[in-house]
């Protein structure tokens, strides 16, 4: 990946917000980095919009305004604004669903209503139309659109993003808001008294998050050079339920993430497996 293009601002905000992904997209193919960076950083931008508005009334104006601008997007008209401009540019190089981009937008619309899924089954499916279709759109900026492999990496994704619930479900918990659907970030659960129901809440998501990945690596294996980058993430998924698991699922545990370059170094050997 050139100098250039670690500079440009979608991919400074993605590596200010998500690491993870910033460093998958080294693994990406050279041409299709870009269009890489550029899903991943619209991912980042959308997952932010509560955090950076005071009032849901203007988180949901901004993600009109995103709405809007997918729309002219895909009539060849490009907003100025950083990340939009990066999103028309693997647009334009790159076959993308707009149909994903959609169901991003309308589950942080969601969010910001403060709908949050009513049991696991809405969890998954809340968490399938964030982090699983941005890992489609990944998959879509690399070239690959073939049905298997798109189920494949929705899965995966997921499973990336139920892990991610379960990691800062704890900090999430201590600003006052959760999107677990059976925890309430102000019961007395989130205190030491309240590990062991913790627990037991988290090991349903964790194991969803297991059949997840299994279904993803049963359908594809070993993923080629040209889609392997959308898949890495799943490989983190896998440390991060392990890593949980080992804790006994316990939420208020330290580092649930473990540390940057551990998070690195398992991107990479993921890489050079070919497995996640």
């Amino acid at each position: 990946m050139s100098s250039q293009l670690f500079q440009t601002p979608a991919a400074t905000l993605l590596g200010r917000y998500d690491r993870d992904h910033y460093w998958a997209a080294l693994f990406a193919p050279a041409p299709a980095r870009a269009a890489f960076i550029a899903v991943s950083a619209f991912a980042v931008e959308l997952a932010l919009v509560r955090e950076r508005v005071s009032q849901p009334t203007l988180g949901l104006l901004r993600l009109q305004w995103w709405r809007e601008a997918v729309e002219r997007l895909f009539r060849g008209a490009v907003p100025n604004e950083p990340v939009a401009v990066a999103l028309a540019g693997a647009i334009a190089d790159r076959d993308l669903p707009r149909a994903a981009i959609e169901r991003m937008i309308a589950a942080r619309e969601q969010e910001i209503a403060q709908e949050r899924p009513a049991d696991l089954e809405g969890l998954v499916a809340h968490v399938a139309a964030t982090a699983g279709e941005a890992a489609v759109l990944r998959l879509a900026a690399l070239g690959v659109t073939a049905p298997v492999a798109v189920a494949a990496a929705r899965d995966g994704g997921t499973a990336y993003g139920l892990a991610g619930t379960l990691r800062a479900a704890a900090f999430n918990a201590r600003r006052g808001r959760t999107t677990l659907p059976f925890a309430d970030a102000t019961e007395d659960l989130w205190r030491d008294s309240g590990r062991p129901r913790l627990a037991a809440l988290a090991k349903p998501v964790a194991t969803r998050a297991h059949v997840l990945l299994d279904e993803a690596r049963r359908a594809v294996p070993r993923p080629d050079r040209g889609s392997l980058a959308a898949f890495l993430s799943a490989a983190l998924a896998a440390a991060d339920l392990a890593r949980l698991a080992r804790r006994g699922h316990d939420l208020l545990a330290p580092d649930l993430s473990g540390p940057p370059l551990a998070r690195l170094l398992r991107l990479a050997s993921a890489a050079a497996m070919r497995r996640y």
